[in-house]
């Protein structure tokens, strides 16, 4: 998981990038450090929120499985559950940032 920051300190670099081929493409002006360094905040923000929500889900997959795992049933109640609630929780969690930001 170390190379999970580089990783994604590219991705929002080769982005940054297409996004500016594209805007000189468009025959727009070129645009400043400063729209760089904003877009790149926004991108790495909404990237975490989503890998939030990824890891409410998964760790309520996890938890439900275990339950599941202590119980003696055929059908798995607890995983589809908390997985559920993962991803409502995620869901939740990430709108009101979105929301937050937008105030």
């Amino acid at each position: 998981m170390g190379g999970g920051t580089s990783n994604c300190v590219y991705c929002a670099k080769v982005w940054l990038n297409a996004k500016v081929k594209l805007d000189f493409l468009k025959g727009e002006k070129d645009t400043s450090d400063s729209d760089r360094l904003k877009a790149l905040k926004t991108y790495a923000r909404y990237s975490s929120l989503v890998f939030q929500m990824v890891a409410l889900g998964l760790v309520g997959y996890l938890v439900g499985r275990r339950l599941d795992a202590a119980q003696v049933r055929e059908a798995s109640i607890y995983t589809g559950l908390c997985t559920l609630a993962g991803v409502v929780i995620g869901l939740f969690l990430f709108l009101r940032a979105v929301l937050k930001r937008h105030k």
